[in-house]
């Protein structure tokens, strides 16, 4: 009877253990994006993307996120950028037209991709 109650002791320490141990682990998981997603905190921040559509955020994205976008290279993102920092966030999707180089039909072809 000893033994099992010794066995039962065991089982119970590991479990507690076990529990323990993933609860530390998600805490880090959750305080450390970075080790997850494989950017700095930095640019979690910066990048917004519409998780629930993974739509690009023309007044948040990064270069390269913009990059991702049909049609978009480096000249058009930097654009982008330049623009929304001369002159404040987008406010409609269609305000994109008034970056240089960027006409309706590209628009168009990425409304689906973006949101602001």
């Amino acid at each position: 009877m000893k033994d099992n109650t010794s066995n039962c002791k065991m089982l119970i320490l590991y479990a507690l253990c076990a529990v323990f141990f993933f609860m530390v682990l998600g805490a880090a998981a959750i305080h450390t994006p970075s080790m997850i997603f494989g950017v700095t905190a930095d640019e979690m921040e910066e990048t917004q993307l519409d998780e629930s559509f993974g739509k690009v955020n023309l007044n948040t994205a990064l270069k390269e996120e913009l990059m991702t976008l049909t049609g978009i290279g480096e000249v058009l993102a930097e654009r982008i950028i330049a623009y929304r920092e001369e002159n404040g966030p987008f406010e409609r999707i269609e305000d994109l037209q008034n970056v240089s180089g960027i006409g309706e039909k590209k628009v168009e072809a990425i409304r689906e991709l973006i949101i602001v």
